[in-house]
């Protein structure tokens, strides 16, 4: 008891990618958003943006802090299961301007 064995392991990763992708995906729902626009502002293609929300490659901490500064959300929602507040100032700003480009630097 109290080990978490492979399968554990495989189960645990499942949930964090499963709620990865619902975060991901209800952010840029949000604000209807398309996956082109999100993912030129986190400097990654549309396909490899696609990938990540739809749970066919993980992502990778700068790039989730990289979304999480576009979105104004908590890096830490992922732990305690999704979205604290609905993004909405930020993201706007941006929009308006659409060669600004987020920070990866804390």
């Amino acid at each position: 008891e109290g080990i978490i064995t492979e399968k554990g392991n495989i189960a645990m990763k499942s949930a964090l990618s499963i709620r990865l992708q619902h975060i991901m995906k209800e952010a840029r729902a949000r604000l209807s958003l398309s996956q082109s626009f999100v993912a030129l502002h986190m400097g990654i293609s549309r396909r490899e943006y696609s990938k990540l929300e739809s749970g066919k490659a993980m992502i990778g901490l700068s790039h989730w802090i990289t979304f999480c500064k576009l979105f104004e959300l908590d890096y830490n929602c992922i732990f305690y299961g999704g979205l604290d507040h609905p993004p909405t100032s930020y993201i706007q700003n941006v929009s308006q301007d659409s060669s600004y480009i987020v920070s990866t630097s804390a």
